[in-house]
């Protein structure tokens, strides 16, 4: 009990911490850009790279967008009854073993990326965020994480970042990997993609809303 208002003790629980490989960052990257742009055929191809099977890549997409794949309406909205129904359908059959054997088949990185992508979901609803403006955000970050490489300079840097904290003595948690340290420049394929995910999100949009897709 606080009986002093000067003063508040705040307890802050981090939770789970995991080093994602370079490998899944990449393709989880390549997850969201499919989602996002529908593509499906990326999508599918991802989804088998990822150590799941390519009828999983509609599972995938309800997981992380909470909705079909093939969805035509608006980015960002919610599924219509008749789509929700469709879905009901369709996965009626699926049991409690299913679901079970379902999450034991996604890998280690795949599960806690998907705990993440929930909790980020509720933050950003709580903040007074929007789906759309949640789902633009993972996908610019999405292409930017295709354009960055391990390069060999990034990994002299994080080594010496390493080897200073070793010689210091300090016990960190949070060493820079090569998707934390920025390039000094952005490269111009970094600034077509965003553009082209910008643009596809706007255009596409307008087009479904134009031709009754809601």
């Amino acid at each position: 009990q606080n009986k002093d208002p000067l003063y508040e003790l705040v307890v802050l629980d981090h939770g789970m911490y995991r080093r994602l490989e370079p490998n899944f960052r990449r393709l989880y990257c390549q997850l969201w850009e499919s989602l996002l742009l529908r593509d499906h055929n990326l999508g599918r191809r991802t989804a088998i790279s990822l150590g799941v099977s390519a009828e999983d890549y509609e599972v995938l997409s309800l997981i992380f967008t909470f909705r079909s794949p093939k969805h035509k309406q608006k980015m960002g909205t919610r599924m219509t009854k008749e789509q929700r129904k469709e879905l009901r359908e369709k996965f009626k059959h699926v049991t409690h073993a299913d679901v079970n054997s379902f999450m034991k088949r996604l890998p280690r990185d795949l599960l806690f990326v998907s705990r993440t992508s929930n909790i980020v979901r509720s933050l950003n609803k709580s903040l007074g965020g929007t789906t759309r403006g949640r789902f633009k955000t993972m996908g610019e970050s999405a292409v930017r994480g295709l354009t960055l490489e391990n390069s060999k300079l990034l990994e002299e840097s994080i080594n010496e970042r390493k080897h200073e904290a070793i010689c210091q003595g300090a016990y960190r948690i949070n060493l820079p990997v090569a998707s934390e340290i920025d390039p000094p420049h952005k490269p111009i394929s970094e600034i077509i993609e965003v553009f082209r995910l910008r643009f596809y999100l706007e255009v596409i949009d307008r087009i479904m809303l134009v031709f009754g897709y809601r």
